[in-house]
């Protein structure tokens, strides 16, 4: 799985520098009821109304490692957790859906009135893989529903075969998801010469969530990677691009652009509607240490930027990715930043600063 990683970020353009100075330390986290490290924190949402995170973990080392002892699903963390712990235990709330394995990737979470909530999931069922070896679809989209007392109900899944390059997605609406798909193919020759080539081909959709109708909001991105709909605009995350696009909600009209210190992956909504993204800052790092060839090569660098009003700031910076290796995903918890990541394990914990660095793109 390593190796496919790898020459995906071969072929993706490199970031550049910036600094900025915060305390982090490296947090364990460890399946509560089976004892195994977590591995693959991809994305994470802050459950604020009850006080914790919720983890999506996939551990993509592990498809390939039938031997390797893995974790996957969703998980639950209390936030009082990382007051004093060096390793923390984590709760699962879903290991299968339909009696499949859950192989977690971007999630989102949206409130309700009455106190529950609303998470989507993409699940790659068969990772990566447009349609199983019985011709079902290899990736949908998983709804659930969170209880007052968090408690979590399966309510629908919506399987594509055309949703297979999902990456992340983002509440629209009370029944629908914005999705971005970072490139058209999911395996064979198509998507051998899409990466060599670096194709633009990603697209952002809008996927209902009642009939499983999906219809282009945007297309021919960079690697379109993280997505956040806010009331008068969707921004989005390119990967290659090296920069948040902000587009309308309807039609996906480009209403503007910031430029950033980095190949940027997922993208968290702070309180006052900034966006909190995690940046490769330099994506032939990033590929290195995804190389299973370049096996010197330990750790990846970790950038963590706040983007607001068309500025831009860098609240953490890890170029030794000490705290954490490759992070792609951050979220703001009161006066802490947490962040995950695909191919590392555990999670890493930061004092949020007064202010960040301007950034250097």
């Amino acid at each position: 799985m390593r190796a496919a990683a790898f020459w995906l970020s071969m072929v993706l353009a490199c970031g550049a520098g910036g600094a900025a100075g915060a305390s982090c330390h490296a947090v364990g986290v460890v399946d509560g009821q089976q004892g195994i490290s977590l591995r693959g924190i991809e994305d994470l949402v802050l459950d604020e109304p009850r006080s914790r995170l919720i983890l999506s973990v996939h551990d993509r080392d592990a498809e390939t490692d039938p031997s390797r002892r893995a974790a996957n699903g969703l998980f639950e963390v209390p936030l009082s957790a990382f007051d004093t712990a060096d390793t923390v235990a984590a709760r699962a709330l879903v290991r299968s859906v339909d009696d499949i394995t859950l192989r977690p990737h971007g999630i989102d979470l949206r409130a309700n009135p009455d106190g529950s909530a609303d998470l989507l999931v993409i699940n790659h069922r068969v990772h990566r893989v447009a349609v199983d070896a019985a011709g079902r679809p290899g990736t949908a989209v998983e709804r659930f529903r969170i209880a007052a007392d968090g408690t979590l109900t399966h309510r629908s899944t919506i399987a594509r075969r055309d949703l297979c390059p999902a990456n992340d997605l983002s509440w629209s609406g009370p029944e629908e998801a914005i999705v971005s798909l970072d490139r058209l193919a999911c395996s064979g020759w198509r998507r051998a010469v899409e990466l060599a080539l670096s194709q633009d081909h990603g697209a952002l959709v809008r996927l209902d969530l009642v009939t499983g109708e999906m219809t282009r909001v945007a297309g021919d991105l960079p690697f379109p990677n993280g997505v956040a709909v806010a009331d008068n605009h969707v921004a989005v995350a390119l990967t290659r691009g090296a920069r948040i696009e902000y587009r309308a909600p309807q039609g996906g009209a480009l209403l503007s652009t910031v430029a950033l210190p980095g190949g940027p992956d997922n993208i968290s909504l702070g309180a006052d509607g900034d966006l909190i993204v995690a940046v490769h800052p330099s994506l032939f790092a990033y590929a290195l240490y995804l190389s299973p060839y370049a096996f010197w090569v330990r750790d990846a660098p970790t950038r963590i930027l706040r983007v607001s009003g068309g500025a831009c700031e860098t609240l953490v910076d890890d170029p030794d990715g000490t705290g954490i290796s490759g992070a792609s995903v951050a979220v703001v918890a009161g006066d802490r930043i947490i962040a995950g990541a695909a191919f590392d394990a555990g999670l890493m914990v930061c004092d949020l600063p007064l202010r960040g660095a301007p950034c250097e793109p």
